[in-house]
């Protein structure tokens, strides 16, 4: 599991030019052909009004392929409108062969326009459908990060059943399953904690609301989660994932959760 989540966080670093074509790593052998547009959503605009993030999700992908997802991404822009492509690439089936039982994390992309997106429509070929877009500036984010802790991709979900929350992840350079990861509820749904994550450990106060602080340690991971709900409502989570030998302090993390702004 800690491998699978360093493998995500690892894969949200490129950003393509306009209009190039950037296959994304595979593990697959053989030669590619190409298989038909990808879906994607959960499209992520960054504060310079340019950079897109989005979640291609191969799972959902129509086509005779049981192999890891190669992709390519795409951009064609009007004044009106942005479409953005996904391509898959697949060794093809033999003849008779079945494939059951395959699924596969969502693949980070990441795409540059060639003028901000401002109001323009987004569009996935795949399917035709407008995708919605979540602008970084209106997801809260911490005032101070980790020295040592890089930022990635805000990453949220627009069907399914995580479609009330947004995360930020800031991973670790020295060490790739210690991260951080701030999750909020979005303004226009509500948004319900699950079950505590290991044993309360304390609470406190944030801008004057309690919150409470969950520790769950195994020989192989520890993880401090901070829970509270501010004044207007919102929910948030601040989690710290690490090791046994290699994690922040309880203390430094809450200091962390006090420090969230928008």
């Amino acid at each position: 599991m800690l491998a699978l989540l360093a493998m995500l966080l690892a894969g949200c670093a490129a950003a393509p030019s306009s209009g190039d074509l950037v296959p994304t790593p595979s593990l697959l052998r053989g030669p590619l052909q190409f298989a038909g547009d990808v879906p994607w959503n959960s499209a992520v605009l960054d504060r310079d009004g340019r950079t897109l993030h989005l979640l291609a999700d191969w799972s959902r992908f129509q086509g005779p392929d049981c192999s890891a997802p190669d992709e390519r991404t795409s951009v064609q822009e009007t004044s009106s409108l942005v479409t953005i492509t996904v391509a898959g690439y697949a060794e093809p089936l033999p003849a008779g062969a079945v494939c059951t039982g395959v699924g596969f994390e969502l693949q980070p992309e990441t795409v540059r326009l060639a003028t901000p997106l401002h109001g323009r429509r987004l569009v996935d070929p795949s399917d035709g459908s407008r995708r919605t877009v979540l602008g970084d500036a209106a997801v809260p984010t911490l005032a101070r990060v980790p020295a040592g802790y890089v930022s990635q991709p805000l990453t949220w979900a627009d069907e399914g059943p995580d479609q009330h929350t947004a995360s930020r992840t800031w991973q670790s350079e020295a060490n790739r399953v210690v991260f951080l990861r701030l999750t909020v509820g979005l303004p226009t749904r509500f948004f319900t904690f699950a079950g505590p994550w290991g044993k309360q450990v304390g609470s406190m106060m944030i801008d004057g609301r309690s919150g409470t602080v969950d520790r769950s340690e195994n020989p192989d991971q520890t993880i401090v989660t901070v829970r509270w709900t501010t004044a207007s409502g919102q929910q948030r989570e601040l989690q710290a994932f690490g090791t046994s030998t290699d994690h922040l302090p309880v203390a430094r993390i809450e200091a962390l959760a006090r420090s969230v702004v928008r």
